[in-house]
């Protein structure tokens, strides 16, 4: 509070029955009415440990939020009496008030009917220096995850006094954005149910019956919380810290206050505040984990475009930082999640054709990831790129091939420039035959001619003859692929490079051929399974692979094909999902934990897992993400034994799932399968499932 707030003032008491004694403003009926309500004993009788309370609410038609507290009168001629003095402060200073602890010392209760006079006047509140509450941590924690973290309803503490929860109360009250505020009712002495649709409520165990609608309540005992074990979601730690320390700089109490009046219900979108501010902060470079928070909560481009041009926009929070608008471009070609960002802020035609000038590297990176995965922002950016590079056809001399041709197909004029051909004999023959005008030939003569190149290993004109003979010519590799029996697969280098530069192809042919197992496997090296074409092609088509005994040569390559088939497993979780998760988990998990999944691989299975785990524990993120999907689609249970190949993993995986309701009973299946005998174990099952089976 940057300087004296002025607030006006009533009193209500005992007057030949509740009446308003005294006020420093007139009203009208209605809100007399209205005060009058709020006002009076808060329920049919005198509890013991609520001789005073607090209570907060909107006088909306006024402009004024009211902040009373109320005091038991024994002195006065009738039972149930009581006195309240209301503070009112216009919405506007709402804003300004940093502490409410700075109203709490103005309110006073009568000595004598005689000093009434001392409530007609207004009363200057003087600036209040902010300092942290002294408040219990699991209170706050699980007060907060209450309001907060479930559709609004009535948050109900009983107890057996008002007092001790005074503080936590104005505490919530002071982390609100000013709109919240004026919306937050409450009540630290509910001694019965109110007319008012209250937020949160400090009741006496008696008078939970009154109040028990299950549909409009939650409720909680003190004696609980104080039992309960601390909240463990990342969001309701930071929360509640912030408002224990009640720092108006906080830097989410600014997020807050800054996006929070964008939204009608506050209480709806604080959790969702905090998730993307921790994301953000989490690690402050990470413009895919913020991406993932933004779209998880704010999935509709239309309902937060100031938050997300504020992150992801030009000259938002991302862009300014050092090479800030390649990883932003980055993100919104090849996120999944980018919808979430409106077209109007995303502007990635015009985004591309700067960047294009200006960090060329990071601009031809962009392009190649937007090449490989294709879809409308993918082509937005290659359609600006290609402007923007225009004036610098030297830069794409390390360009692939498959850029090239992209970039041709919408320029054809970059083949004028020079530097466009300043590459190998290969790449020159292709550029020549893709801009030329091919002649009518037979299907079958591309696929002879491409065999005969495949068995004379005439590599240096194999990505010439399929810039020539296109799709058919890709079918006559992966033919010749099939038809060598392989345990062991080995495919030479030049292959796998001419058929990593016509992935397009490669998903024509899956789609209008049978391919066999071999081919299937160079072709998930190759893929990449966040595609939009690829995830089209479903999960059905890859099946044959997961039960067969066939391996790549290359660690690397096997790596890189597991993490496809786990990436395709999770983003496409039907009955064959799990089949693809349980092929490809254990090998990318063993992967992760020697550090051996280098962060291009990490990317494909990245965005299907949780977002809020700690970003280096890749194990965690890893089975955190499959056992969420095996439990959220009720996969087959043989197939998650089946998954998790080491004690390690299945105890990583079993403590995973027994974290959430629905886990827990996936596991007690487990348990009733196994007890049965449905289920044979295997030894590396037994005991962490123990664990569970055995508790009582």
């Amino acid at each position: 509070m940057a300087e004296t707030v002025v607030v006006h003032q009533t009193l209500h008491g005992y007057a030949d029955g509740h009446q308003l004694l005294s006020s420093s403003i007139e009203f009208t009926r209605e809100q007399q009415w209205q005060m009058l309500v709020m006002s009076d004993l808060s329920g049919p009788a005198f509890v013991t440990g609520f001789e005073s309370y607090l209570t907060g609410y909107p006088l909306t038609t006024a402009g004024f939020y009211c902040l009373a507290k109320t005091w038991y009168a024994p002195e006065l001629p009738r039972p149930g009496c009581v006195w309240t003095h209301t503070i009112l402060i216009s919405d506007t200073d709402m804003a300004r008030i940093d502490d409410f602890r700075a109203i709490l010392p103005h309110f006073c209760r009568p000595t004598s009917r005689l000093n009434l006079d001392t409530y007609g006047a207004p009363i200057k509140i003087s600036p209040f220096t902010a300092k942290p509450f002294e408040l219990d941590a699991n209170v706050s924690t699980v007060i907060l995850s209450l309001l907060y973290g479930s559709a609004p309803q009535t948050v109900i503490l009983t107890s057996d006094a008002s007092k001790p929860y005074e503080e936590l109360t104005i505490a919530i009250l002071n982390q609100k954005w000013p709109r919240l505020r004026r919306s937050f009712h409450f009540c630290t002495g509910a001694l019965a149910s109110r007319d008012a649709t209250f937020d949160f409520l400090v009741a006496p165990p008696n008078a939970i019956r009154q109040m028990s609608d299950s549909n409009k309540t939650l409720m909680i005992s003190s004696k609980q919380i104080q039992t309960s074990k601390l909240v463990s979601e990342d969001w309701f730690q930071l929360a509640a810290t912030d408002l224990i320390a009640s720092d108006p700089q906080s830097s989410l109490r600014q997020f807050l206050w800054k996006f929070g009046p964008d939204y009608e219900d506050g209480r709806l979108v604080f959790r969702a505040l905090c998730e993307i501010h921790l994301a953000v902060s989490r690690n402050t470079e990470s413009v895919e984990q913020a991406l993932s928070a933004t779209a998880h909560f704010f999935p509709d481009p239309d309902s937060s475009k100031r938050l997300t041009a504020e992150l992801f926009g030009i000259s938002g929070y991302y862009s300014t930082m050092p090479h800030g608008e390649s990883s932003v471009l980055h993100a919104l070609v090849s996120h999944p999640a980018a919808n979430c960002v409106p077209e109007a802020v995303a502007a990635i035609e015009n985004r591309a054709q700067r960047l294009a000038s200006f960090d060329t590297e990071n601009a031809i990176k962009i392009a190649i990831t937007a090449s490989n995965i294709g879809g409308k922002r993918a082509n937005h950016y290659l359609n600006g790129f290609t402007a923007g590079i225009a004036e610098h056809p030297e830069s794409l001399s390390g360009a692939p091939l498959a850029l090239i041709l992209s970039l041709l197909k919408r320029r054809p004029e970059l083949a004028a420039s020079p530097e466009l051909w300043r590459r190998s004999a290969q790449d020159q023959l292709a550029i020549a035959l893709y801009i030329s005008s091919l002649r009518d030939v037979s299907p079958h003569f591309g696929k002879t001619v491409t065999m005969a190149i495949v068995n004379a290993k005439a590599w240096q004109s194999l990505s010439a003859i399929i810039a020539r003979f296109g799709q058919e010519a890709v079918f006559a590799l992966l033919a010749w692929i099939d038809e060598r029996p392989m345990n062991i697969i080995s495919v030479p280098k030049p292959i796998l490079s001419a058929l990593s530069n016509h992935r397009g192809a490669l998903v024509e042919a899956i789609r209008n051929t049978t391919l066999g197992m071999c081919s299937l496997h160079v072709v998930s090296t190759i893929l990449d399974p966040r595609a939009d074409n690829v995830r089209a092609l479903g999960t059905r088509v890859w099946t044959k692979i997961v039960d067969s005994t066939m391996r790549l040569a290359s660690i690397e390559d096997e790596i890189r094909s597991r993490t496809f088939f786990l990436s395709l497993g999770l983003s496409l979780p039907d009955d064959d999902g799990a089949l693809l998760v349980r092929y490809g988990f254990s090998q990318v998990y063993e992967a992760a934990r020697s550090s051996n999944l280098d962060d291009a691989l990490w990317q494909y299975v990245d965005p299907y897992l949780p977002w809020y785990l700690v970003v280096w524990d890749r194990c965690a993120r890893l089975t955190r993400g499959v056992v969420k999907a095996f439990v959220a689609h009720e996969w087959s249970i043989s197939e998650f034994f089946a998954t998790f190949t080491t004690e390690e993993q299945f105890g990583r995986a079993a403590e995973e799932a027994d974290r959430t309701s629905e886990g827990a009973r996936y596991i007690k299946q487990m348990c009733t399968l196994a007890k049965e005998g449905t289920i044979i174990l295997q030894q590396h099952h037994k005991i962490p499932l123990s664990r569970y089976c055995d508790r009582p």
